[in-house]
């Protein structure tokens, strides 16, 4: 990558435009081809506060100012990749959802943490930094419209702050001045513009999640819970259970009203509803794997006995079944016996799901319109350690027309819905490829050339850089797909973020 530069306004990060030098040979050809429950006191739930605005900067520095970086390693970009802005010492930004335009923070080596947002033009960016702050607390969060964020941090106990993480809004349209809310829970997603998911680990396999109202700043539901947030319904958060493969993984859901206020069980919980448990007996296991979408209406794989080992489910020593749970009736309906996994496009009208076998897993694909099995290949998954978890790394695009899945060499399969044909296979290490979100490109991992995009248009594929590629990772998208982000990783170690404008 060539070298970056300071710009010179105060209190901007450090930025640099990056003129590239181009190969003289086109893009490099892509191969076709036991943890027990403990008492963990319950925090408190967020409640209405008075917010105070802050004129930014806030914080003082008294640090001595970090040398400049040392030469990064050569990055030539393909012929197809036009120019991009280097953010130094940032690990990845955060795009938002309706706007060219990201937050990201800085964490230099001995260096203090600055919060950035940076928009079009030119992605100059303008720091944020109401407080003096440690790098491992930070979060941020985009609000569904993009026109504010949210961001929280634990400022340093030197500043009259408790040891516990606040919260700061900001307006995307005057950022100089930030609101401060209070005391803060980690972030996760979104129910509705209105309604935040979020969830906070509080000691061992334990986590505070639940639902609070953005507009008022009142708990709607919470919970402690030995699990994750996996998804999110139109009424429900859905999590897991992971104590590991040996325990019983339910299928659990935080609603937001209390399903049973008379029920004290170590969960801690009054809106914890269980798949496959009457609160006294565990009836089946079960495990979260989709949710349809647009409902209330949950994909589990479910199992009756324990599990020994993590390939248990692959090869079919322990049945399982898909079900899809109702959760407003709790009532179950088998969507396929065997079934081990299973994925759904983004209208609902397909499933992907996987099958186990001893010699190679089986992947079917499965018209839930007409009840027509499209095709049934061999397929690649792992499991994963201690959570009787299976990864397939399936991926639909946002418009539903293409579905990707991993065959067992293994190479990326990608399958045309609307014409019923698979593209040549592509060489790629198995991870969810990124789709653009029109659909029409996505990023995988080539093993001898880096990240590279397909285009679902030409069938075609280029890397996205002629040489250096295998630095490059976590490729993200901006919201109407024009650039793309990607984390660089330096000969020091440091991690600098390249923004990419792409034809």
């Amino acid at each position: 990558m060539p070298d970056p530069t300071t710009t010179p306004n105060p209190g901007l990060a450090e930025a640099a435009t990056v003129m590239v030098t181009r190969p003289l040979t086109t893009a490099i050809p892509i191969p076709s081809t036991e943890i027990l429950p403990s008492e963990t006191p319950i925090l408190p739930s967020p409640t209405a506060f008075e917010p105070r605005t802050l004129s930014v900067p806030r914080r003082t520095s008294t640090a001595t100012p970090l040398p400049p970086p040392p030469t990064p390693l050569p990055l030539q970009l393909a012929e197809n990749v036009e120019e991009f802005v280097v953010l130094n010492n940032a690990e990845s930004v955060i795009w938002s959802p309706t706007q060219n335009e990201f937050v990201y923070y800085t964490c230099p080596i001995n260096g203090e943490v600055a919060i950035y947002f940076a928009s079009l033009p030119n992605f100059q960016p303008i720091e944020l930094t109401p407080v003096e702050i440690p790098c491992y607390s930070i979060g941020t969060l985009w609000h569904p419209t993009g026109d504010y964020f949210f961001m929280k941090a634990e400022p340093l106990p030197d500043q009259g702050y408790e040891t516990t993480d606040y919260e700061w809004k900001v307006e995307r349209t005057n950022p100089a001045s930030i609101t401060e809310l209070g005391i803060s829970s980690g972030y996760w997603g979104w129910v509705n513009e209105g309604l935040r998911v979020f969830e906070e680990r509080v000691g061992t396999g334990m986590f505070y999640i639940g639902i609070d109202n953005v507009i008022t700043g009142e708990s709607v539901a919470n919970t402690i819970f030995e699990g994750r947030v996996h998804g999110v319904s139109q009424n429900y958060v859905v999590l897991n259970e992971e104590l590991g493969y040996s325990y019983n993984t339910s299928v659990a859901v935080l609603a937001q009203q209390q399903i049973s206020p008379d029920y004290s069980g170590w969960e801690f919980g009054t809106y914890v509803k269980f798949l496959g448990t009457d609160l006294v007996h565990h009836l089946f296991y079960s495990r979260f794997a989709d949710i349809l979408p647009a409902t209330d209406q949950v994909l589990a794989v479910t199992w009756q006995e324990s599990i020994d080992d993590d390939q248990d489910l692959l090869l079919g020593l322990v049945p399982a079944n898909l079900q899809m749970w109702d959760i407003n009736t709790d009532q179950t309906t088998l969507v396929k016996s065997d079934g081990i996994y299973g994925h759904f496009s983004p209208e609902g009208s397909y499933l992907l799901y996987l099958l186990p076998s001893s010699s190679f897993l089986v992947i079917e694909l499965l018209n839930r319109n007409t009840e027509t099995i499209l095709f049934s290949q061999p397929a690649y998954a792992v499991a994963a350690d201690y959570s009787a978890e299976v990864f397939a790394f399936t991926s639909f695009s946002p418009d539903g027309r293409f579905l990707t899945y991993y065959s067992p060499t293994p190479e990326l399969t990608v399958y045309d819905l609307e014409s019923g044909e698979f593209l040549p296979p592509l060489t790629a290490v198995p991870f969810s490829p990124r789709w653009s979100p029109d659909g029409t490109r996505f990023v995988y991992q080539d093993p001898a050339s880096g990240l590279v995009i397909f285009d679902t248009r030409t069938n075609t594929a280029y890397p996205l850089a002629a040489t250096g590629g295998e630095r490059l990772s976590n490729p993200q998208w901006s919201y109407d797909g024009t650039y793309l982000s990607v984390t660089v990783l330096q000969t020091d170690h440091r991690q600098d973020t390249a923004v990419l404008t792409l034809p």
